[in-house]
Formats: C-alpha cells, sequence, structure tokens
C-alpha cells in the first residue's frame, strides 16, 4: 500500500482526528496541489491567526517498553507559489500514552526557512515512552503560528513510523492516510 494520502477525496478519514487553539483556523486538508506520491497529500494553510495552532493526530494502540524507540517520519515540502513563512513552524511528534494519560512527548519543531519549495525533505523523530511502559501513542502533525503569524503553505506526505519490537516484522497499514507503522528487529548500529 502506498504511504500516500490518495484514496480518501478531499476530506481527513475519521481515524485521524483534529485539533486546533480555538481560533476556528481549520485551514488544512487533503490536497490535490502537491504529492511525492500519488496524486495527493495532507496540506497545511496558514491561517494567519498570531499564536494560533492547528494539526492532526493518528492514535494508535502498541505496547512500547521503556527501552524501545519509536522513530515518526514525514516528508515535507514549502508550496511553490506561496511558500510557508514568518513566525511560525510546522511540527512532527509523537506521544505517548499509558493507561492514566501522556507519559512522554518528543516533537520536532520546523522552521519555514528549513523547507524546500523544489523538493519533498525528510523530518524523522525518535522517542522513547521514558519511565513506562506505552499502551497507545498519538502521531501528531502541527502548524504553529507564531506570535505576529505565519502566511503560506506547506504539505507532507509519506508519513511512516518505525516499531522495533524483537522477533517480528510486518508492514502495518494504519489508517486510510498512509501513516505506516513498521514493526521490525531492533538492529545494532555499528
Amino acid at each position: 500500500e502506498s504511504p500516500s494520502y490518495d484514496g480518501s477525496g478531499t476530506q481527513i478519514p475519521n481515524n485521524w482526528g483534529f485539533f486546533d487553539s480555538g481560533s476556528n483556523a481549520d485551514t488544512s486538508g487533503v490536497s490535490n496541489a502537491q504529492a511525492l506520491s500519488g496524486t495527493q497529500s495532507l496540506g497545511f494553510t496558514s491561517p494567519s491567526v498570531a499564536n494560533s495552532y492547528q494539526g492532526y493526530y493518528q492514535t494508535v494502540n502498541m505496547s512500547l517498553t521503556t527501552s524501545d524507540v519509536l522513530q515518526f517520519t514525514g516528508y515535507f515540502l514549502a508550496d511553490p507559489s506561496t511558500p510557508f513563512a514568518g513566525g511560525g513552524n510546522a511540527e512532527i511528534g509523537i506521544e505517548f500514552h499509558d493507561a492514566s494519560g501522556e507519559i512522554n512527548r518528543v516533537v520536532t519543531t520546523i522552521n519555514p526557512s528549513q523547507l524546500s519549495t523544489t523538493q519533498w525533505l525528510p523530518f524523522t523523530i525518535s522517542g522513547s515512552p521514558a519511565n513506562n511502559n506505552t499502551t497507545f501513542v498519538n502521531f501528531t502533525l502541527t502548524e504553529v503560528d507564531g506570535s505576529t503569524g505565519s502566511s503560506g503553505k506547506y504539505y507532507v506526505d509519506n508519513v511512516t513510523a518505525a516499531v522495533p519490537a524483537p522477533g517480528s516484522a510486518m508492514l502495518l497499514a494504519l489508517g486510510g492516510l498512509g501513516l505506516l507503522a513498521t514493526v521490525r528487529r531492533r538492529s545494532m548500529r555499528l
């Protein structure tokens, strides 16, 4: 299965959740304007509202121990005609949860100057549950306007998550947007 956002029309599938700062800033969604693979990607358009944010999350049930490291990767592209600019940023994140709530969160902040208008660039974040075992994780993609607001657009495509698990290797489709979790044996780095 392709890790692109194809096949979902222009609506985010029901297995993804939307969140925002309450500023009615929902200016993102599935886009036909740009795609790394296939014909669609997830597009974010800055609402130019200072201190606002908008994003999407996918909740995935998975058991991870404190020694497991989860990697989450997405490919990002600034819109060639109206590139993302200003005081905001893009974020890719992982929230680790147990039965009592969130136990750890890791986020990579991507400044507009780090995005290209001509090539898709990968951004990866890694994290672990910290001091507790995880029962589920939220994968997050967020557009954040800074104190002066932002402008422009960017796109995200081919989002994947690598989940180490001893003795298994399987490709697991996560939702209809192509968020994939690769469960594989942890390999030693030389």
